[in-house]
């Protein structure tokens, strides 16, 4: 599937450089994007989507389900051949999976300390969210703080989404 996408790199490459990324960079934030049911796309195919999702733990992944585009390569040469009910199956099947890596993940950060970018109040009251480096929402209580600042917030909970912090500045 990844050749008939026109990809240059293998299951193998991918989860290889992915290491090679953590190794290097620890504490990395890494992402994807996913498409379920590309054109002859098979069960044991996308069982290998299912294990790279497992074995690299995306922190955020963009999923969708493939559907053919008027004026595009994949249109002209290739049948949308895999069932709608399938392509549903899988796409909740991964939504699933990440949910639960970015709720171990996020968990995992209780108790740490980031450096947050202010991008303004958050949706309740009292309260200001932000990003850290590794693109996740944090929210915290509102301070004398200003969009573009940034400042220190220790964890304290989370779910697979949000980062809730105390600020430490």
């Amino acid at each position: 599937v990844l050749e008939l996408m026109d990809r240059t790199y293998t299951k193998k490459s991918f989860l290889k450089l992915a290491e090679k990324i953590k190794k290097t960079i620890p504490g990395v934030a890494l992402s994807t994007d996913i498409i379920v049911g590309f054109s002859t796309e098979t069960d044991a195919e996308f069982e290998d989507t299912v294990q790279v999702m497992e074995e690299v733990e995306f922190d955020f992944a963009y999923m969708f389900k493939y559907s053919q585009r008027k004026n595009t390569i994949a249109y002209r040469k290739y049948t949308d051949d895999v069932p709608e009910e399938v392509k549903k199956e899988r796409i909740v099947r991964i939504n699933e999976l990440q949910r639960n890596i970015a709720l171990k993940k996020s968990l995992a950060d209780v108790g740490k300390t980031f450096e947050v970018l202010v991008e303004g109040e958050g949706k309740r009251v009292n309260q200001y969210m932000g990003r850290t480096d590794g693109n996740k929402i944090a929210v915290f209580a509102a301070g004398d703080y200003v969009k573009g600042d940034l400042i220190k917030v220790e964890v304290t909970e989370a779910t697979a989404n949000t980062l809730f912090a105390t600020p430490l500045t």
